[in-house]
């Protein structure tokens, strides 16, 4: 698989993701990919709701999208702008795309075979909106790009330094 955190900003384009959060976004050259990594379940008992992103104008995106066959097994719960719960089913070829304050858990459900989706998290290539999104992705991932370009660790691996300096606990 190709890394697409070294995707040059075209190839990226073709699936439309800059072009989707450009006009929502603050951008100096381009839309940033923090990281990309996979989201794989086979078992899901409860839902468990949570927002990926709060409190940054929408500086950073979420888009979740499958890479298995079996995907309509494990759909994604959300709570809509009135306060219901809705339904999303994951579709080939589609993907679902989300900011700020956005309530969402993974449908309960079961597969014989592991779930895989891809998500990208992405957003501004100001360093102001910088210590706020690295907050809010300290546990997700292992490993992020700034909006510099330069990659960062993050989580209890992450040095010192950044944890003092990005995060207060």
């Amino acid at each position: 698989m190709t890394n697409l955190l070294s995707l040059p900003l075209s190839q990226r384009s073709r699936l439309g993701i800059p072009d989707q959060v450009a006009p929502f976004i603050s951008v100096d050259r381009e839309v940033r990919l923090f990281a990309g990594f996979l989201v794989i379940r086979s078992r899901c008992s409860d839902p468990y709701f949570h927002t990926d992103w709060m409190g940054l104008n929408n500086e950073a995106f979420t888009v979740l999208t499958p890479i298995s066959d079996n995907a309509r097994n494990f759909g994604l719960l959300y709570r809509k702008a009135t306060g219901e719960i809705a339904d999303y089913e994951y579709r080939s070829g589609e993907g679902i795309l989300f900011g700020d304050n956005f309530l969402h858990s993974t449908k309960p459900g079961a597969s014989d075979e592991p779930v895989a989706l891809l998500c990208f998290q992405f957003g501004t290539d100001r360093m102001e909106h910088w210590p706020a999104i690295y907050a809010q992705m300290y546990r997700q991932v292992t490993q992020v790009r700034r909006p510099d370009g330069r990659f960062v660790r993050t989580g209890v691996r992450a040095p010192e330094e950044l944890r003092s300096q990005y995060l207060s606990e």
